[in-house]
């Protein structure tokens, strides 16, 4: 598991060497996030915290989620298998 604190925030530049957190929606309108060389789309809503899935989970298996407090990226749990 690793754990952010408010580095990330929707920019075109890294900030401390870290990839940009990027907001978008797939061309069915549904949420996505990229991060890195990975994207994440849209798992569920509690209150102010969402979880995020990565596109590859169906396809590679990849149990990686991404987690946000106010779209600030704060957690990411696993490791990508692909």
């Amino acid at each position: 598991m690793i754990e952010y604190d408010n580095l990330l925030r929707r920019t075109s530049a890294s900030v401390c060497g870290v990839s940009p957190l990027i907001y978008g929606t797939t061309k069915f309108g549904n949420p996505i996030i990229a991060w890195g060389n990975y994207r994440f789309i849209k798992k569920l809503t509690r209150r102010v915290k969402t979880w995020w899935e990565c596109t590859a989970r169906k396809s590679s298996g990849c149990r990686c989620v991404a987690v946000t407090v106010n779209n600030r990226l704060m957690k990411l749990n696993g490791w990508h298998n692909h």
